[in-house]
């Protein structure tokens, strides 16, 4: 089976597939059934990798912020999708409002973690990777450039499917 989402926005629609484990029931609901789907995303999945973060993105009181973290988790998913990963064993990326009113995306494996500062202006929204002894006590950082974003959310995701 194929779980799929759409993004609806700006008079553009993106439809993505992905691979994914669907119960008859499932691939019969109409579009957005299983749960309220923030910011016209509309899903079947059975994965729900970003889906928490994405609740979270669209409770933000600076839509600003919103978008530019719904863009991001958008990018994530094409990458997750271009490089075909098993997303079964993967933990969901969990997303937290900061007192500054950014927003902290988080990836949290038992070795390592990767981060997404989400920050009004986007020149200011950065990235990390933290990686505990076992993979070599890696720390690195940078921003999020955005026509940059997918070859870096390339290179953190092989980082994943490399270290998990």
């Amino acid at each position: 089976m194929i779980a799929q989402y759409r993004i609806l926005g700006s008079g553009e629609e993106t439809a993505l597939s992905f691979p994914g484990v669907l119960s008859p029931t499932e691939a019969q609901e109409p579009l957005g059934a299983r749960f309220p789907v923030p910011f016209g995303i509309q899903t079947y999945d059975s994965f729900n990798l970003v889906s928490g973060a994405l609740r979270v993105a669209n409770q933000a009181t600076d839509k600003r912020i919103a978008l530019e973290a719904k863009q991001l988790l958008l990018a994530f998913l094409e990458v997750i999708q271009s490089l075909e990963v098993e997303v079964s064993n993967l933990p969901p990326l969990h997303a937290f409002k900061v007192d500054d009113s950014s927003l902290l995306i988080e990836w949290i494996f038992p070795d390592f973690r990767l981060g997404f500062s989400i920050e009004a202006e986007p020149q200011n929204s950065g990235w990390y990777l933290v990686a505990t002894g076992n993979l070599g006590n890696i720390e690195a950082s940078g921003a999020i450039i955005v026509q940059d974003r997918k070859k870096l959310l390339t290179w953190l995701v092989r980082f994943v499917v490399e270290n998990s």
